[in-house]
């Protein structure tokens, strides 16, 4: 299941945690962070792609000395450019990185900038200073504790609106640092250092093309606005030179060919309330004007003052939606706590509710939990509410049903196509001979063109777009 808004996973900080920790301590932070990461954002585990992105970031820590940590390298199912690593030594991109990449040197100078971070360990560092502040969290463990384990980790996920999925709030001088050991570190694996420049150019092009906002400067910013770093780079390459390894002697862009580019329709989409998984065959609909929450392990949505939210995920298959509900009740029984149960229908599907009443803060919390024989599987859904919610819950469970033919029809897959440009054509020739869905500026900055670029020559990235069901296929 994929994210309608991001999930920002944000470290609280502790004022007197001093720098006196070992390594492992940050092993257990960045374990402990990678596997929220995999649960709620998921990973795009492609084959060939993750061992090439593995491959890079290899010969990268190679070139580390005292390295106290073993790093590991991931691509992130996320459409929006990023990358980020977790203390320890777990390094992400996004596939949205990814498909804005010409060169692996550009994956390399930026896989370097977070090995770096890594490296000299600036996540501990800033936690020394409280720079990493709490966000917003409902009584999960609570709730958890009667629920199981999977309710309570997901309403403990930090949710945020914004950009980025992991913010750790790098100072001014550890971002600097990082850029111009970074650049040092690409340098000596064999990669271009000259290639950060033009890929956090095109980055930050990409996301004002996108989201209509020019990025603003702001001394007080956790990283440096990028003409001012960009700057600073041309200073940090001046005078590097570079023996280029083997890994130039393929194109990364074949890597890259048929990348899933933007939502990917594996992980289920929302249209408005409306949540459609072409994988598990549901569809289901969610309040109106909530915010859509699209988790790899769940989706749900939350209301505007964030007291009430609304979830569905898979359960065991093994066990009956009546033997789920036994399981609570005794967990509840031997907490104490009091919860109605009962067996349900729901549209002719069997289905076993539970309701109980959680005090958090001297308020009460109404929680219900359905579970529901869908099939071959067993759908879990969750409503929690200030105030009672059992009709929502019903409302909402009584919309689930297999995906029907207009639903199908509405569910569509892009995807990074490499494409021959034909006698220098025009961007506008390209677009109708390949069926690119891509504006002319987004398709230029895709390709490193500049904005007054009317032609285009040689390979081109393209992003074509088909109907995710074969429309001569039942499935």
């Amino acid at each position: 299941m994929k994210k309608q808004i991001l999930i920002c996973l944000i470290w609280i900080g502790v004022t007197t945690l001093t720098f006196a920790q070992p390594p492992s301590y940050d092993q257990k932070l960045g374990e402990d962070g990678a596997k929220q990461i995999a649960t709620t954002i998921g990973l795009y585990e492609e084959e060939e792609l993750t061992a090439y992105v593995s491959e890079v970031g290899n010969r990268l820590t190679r070139q580390l000395s005292n390295n106290p940590f073993v790093y590991q390298f991931f691509i992130l199912d996320e459409p929006i450019p990023n990358a980020f690593a977790l203390p320890g030594g777990y390094v992400y991109v996004t596939r949205g990185l990814l498909a804005l990449i010409d060169d692996v040197d550009q994956l390399a100078c930026v896989m370097s900038h977070e090995i770096i971070h890594v490296h000299r360990r600036h996540s501990v560092r800033q936690m020394k200073r409280g720079f990493w502040p709490a966000v917003l969290q409902l009584p999960g463990l609570l709730i958890g504790a009667v629920a199981g384990e999977d309710v309570g980790q997901i309403i403990n996920t930090p949710i945020a609106v914004g950009s980025s999925f992991f913010e750790a709030k790098y100072s001014r001088k550890h971002e600097t640092e990082a850029d111009d050991l970074g650049v040092q570190l690409a340098t000596r694996g064999g990669f271009d250092p000259n290639a950060l420049s033009p890929i956090l150019e095109r980055i930050t092009q990409w996301e004002e093309a996108r989201t209509e906002r020019v990025e603003e400067k702001n001394y007080f910013s956790s990283h440096p606005y990028t003409p001012d770093r960009i700057q600073n780079l041309n200073d940090a390459t001046a005078g590097l030179t570079v023996q280029l390894n083997e890994m130039h002697q393929q194109s990364i862009l074949e890597v890259l060919s048929d990348l899933p580019f933007g939502e990917n329709p594996d992980k289920g989409i929302f249209f408005d309330s409306l949540f459609l998984h072409p994988v598990m065959d549901f569809s289901m609909v969610f309040p109106s004007g909530w915010t859509y929450i699209n988790q790899h392990n769940a989706v749900g949505a939350m209301n505007e003052t964030k007291d009430a939210f609304l979830f569905l995920m898979l359960a065991d298959t093994v066990k009956s939606p009546e033997q789920h509900g036994i399981e609570v009740i005794e967990r509840a029984h031997n907490l104490n706590k009091k919860v109605k149960s009962e067996s349900v229908q729901v549209n002719n599907r069997e289905a076993f509710l539970i309701s109980t009443v959680e005090q958090v803060d001297g308020e009460e919390m109404h929680v219900h939990f359905i579970w529901i024989q869908y099939g071959d599987q067993v759908f879990k859904i969750t409503a929690i509410r200030s105030e009672d919610f059992k009709e929502g819950l019903k409302q909402a469970s009584l919309s689930l049903h297999p995906l029907t033919p207009s639903e199908k029809a509405r569910l569509y897959q892009k995807r990074l196509t490499l494409v021959e440009s034909v006698d220098a054509e025009s961007i506008a020739e390209l677009t109708a001979r390949t069926n690119n869905v891509l504006s002319p500026n987004l398709l230029k900055i895709l390709n490193g063109l500049p904005a007054d670029e009317d032609s285009i020559k040689g390979t081109v990235k393209v992003v074509s777009e088909r109907p995710y069901f074969d429309e001569n296929s039942d499935d």
